[in-house]
């Protein structure tokens, strides 16, 4: 029922699930690899009120979480339900999808690959996004591309600076 905490020079492998309940959470740092799911795409890897993140490389992982927050250089999400990002930062490729429920919060990344059957609304910092949802509202501080963006209902686009290129 704690805070479950782990650190690594290297690459972290989850082969089952580490499970928390409670307020705790799941802290998974590794200065100089990646975290890695080893038990299959679709079965849970972290299921936790938070999951905090300081890894150099890559993460892949199966979730039912509540928020997410920290850094990777890449990163790779299957959430079951609503998630709420906290100040993401993804050097690379940020890709989440949403099983059910809605995505909010502030990602920072080069690219985002987004699916959430709900809504989508960020704040975000990103190069090109690629996003299906019922519903679009993105808040973003520079220019941005749109591939493959497809919205069933409104999308809204606010940019703080740059232009807006792409499809919708």
């Amino acid at each position: 029922t704690g805070l479950v905490e782990i650190f690594a020079g290297g690459d972290i492998t989850l082969g089952g699930e580490l499970s928390t309940t409670g307020a705790a959470g799941v802290s998974l740092t590794s200065t100089g690899g990646s975290v890695a799911d080893a038990n299959g795409s679709g079965t849970s890897n972290i299921v936790a009120p938070l999951l905090t993140l300081d890894v150099a490389g890559g993460v892949n992982l199966d979730t039912t979480i509540t928020t997410l927050a920290g850094t990777a250089g890449s990163l790779t999400i299957r959430e079951t339900d609503t998630l709420v990002l906290s100040a993401v930062n993804v050097s690379n490729t940020a890709t989440i999808t949403l099983a059910l429920g809605n995505l909010t919060g502030s990602l920072t990344a080069g690219t985002a690959i987004l699916s959430a059957p709900g809504t989508i609304d960020l704040d975000t910092t990103v190069g090109t996004l690629t996003a299906t949802s019922a519903t679009l509202t993105i808040d973003e501080t520079n220019g941005l591309i749109l591939s493959n963006v497809t919205v069933t209902g409104t999308a809204t686009i606010t940019l703080t600076a740059g232009a807006l290129t792409g499809d919708l």
